[in-house]
């Protein structure tokens, strides 16, 4: 018995993570999520990262959440800051790695 292979063309074609969790509120996938993506930025350079939502409020708490994990870094680990506008963007400057902040 042969292992089923997924077609060439259903293949994605750019990796990245793809997660699928039915429990959302119970299990802090936001905080998960958000936790990912900074560990993502910070220590991989070329990376971008969105962060969406309908609500305004809830961008501002995801900004919030971004930088309290940023702020709390060690200094050996903490990139340096290129631009740092709030509820809209982060940029480190020598990883080129950024997250945008939108609301839709």
């Amino acid at each position: 018995m042969t292992p089923y292979a997924m077609p060439e063309q259903t293949k994605p074609a750019v990796p990245g993570i793809l997660v699928v969790n039915n429990k959302s509120r119970q299990m802090a996938s936001t905080t998960l999520g958000r936790l990912i993506t900074m560990h993502r930025i910070t220590t991989q350079g070329q990376r971008r990262a969105l962060a969406a939502s309908v609500d305004d409020d809830k961008i501002q708490e995801m900004y919030d959440r971004d930088k309290l994990c940023y702020d709390n870094l060690p200094w050996y680990v903490k990139p340096e800051l290129l631009y740092d506008e709030k509820r809209s963007h982060i940029h480190f400057n020598e990883l080129n790695s950024r997250v945008l902040y939108q609301v839709g």
